[in-house]
């Protein structure tokens, strides 16, 4: 069981009924280990994406009223639109929290589902970025496709995991990004285990 602490953007798993212990998340683990600065990112950007995120959120829990959708945010969630007609992608998991106890690990999973037609127990993993691309964001999907894969073992319904980033821009344009090197596995692997023992080693 994790749980999520907005304000704070933390996650904390119940270890005996009375204590609660943080547990790291994805991006506070790349954002150390590869020096990542997010105080450089224009807080325009970051709220944007934010907002499209949630926009996508609403739209498969049809919620949305997209007469409320912000001019700023209506580009990029039409090209999710477009996105969804042209793959025939059908999500199964939107925004879920996932949390490795294997790993120490946790974070929050854009949305996951099949594409076109659908082979048994399999999913395509998705993060969805309004920015440019990154060689980090690799790493960042194989940490959500280890979690997810934990998850649904332990549910005794296991799956396999195609990872991709969906680049969304300001033009509605967008570009599936597949994520095939399987090496990033074992790398954010080696990320975490560092970040969870340097205490040992100071």
């Amino acid at each position: 069981m994790i749980n999520f602490i907005e304000e704070s953007h933390t996650y904390w798993t119940e270890m005996d009924g009375t204590t609660y212990m943080e547990v790291p998340s994805v991006s506070s683990i790349l954002t150390e280990m590869l020096g990542l600065d997010y105080a450089k990112i224009n807080p325009f950007y970051a709220d944007r994406g934010t907002a499209v995120h949630k926009a996508i959120e609403l739209t498969h829990e049809d919620n949305l009223d997209e007469s409320s959708v912000d001019e700023e945010v209506k580009p990029f969630l039409d090209g999710y639109f477009d996105f969804l007609e042209k793959t025939k992608f059908k999500p199964m998991l939107w925004e879920q929290r996932l949390f490795s106890k294997r790993l120490w690990v946790a974070g929050t999973m854009d949305i996951a589902g099949t594409i076109g037609f659908q082979i048994l127990n399999q999913r395509h993993l998705i993060d969805i970025k309004t920015g440019q691309k990154q060689k980090w964001h690799q790493l960042q999907t194989a940490g959500y496709a280890l979690m997810l894969s934990e998850e649904m073992e332990r549910q005794n319904t296991p799956i396999t995991i195609e990872r991709h980033c969906l680049y969304i821009d300001k033009n509605s344009k967008w570009k599936l990004d597949p994520h095939n090197n399987k090496s990033d596995f074992s790398v954010f692997e080696s990320m975490t285990t560092a970040y969870n023992r340097k205490g040992d080693y100071r």
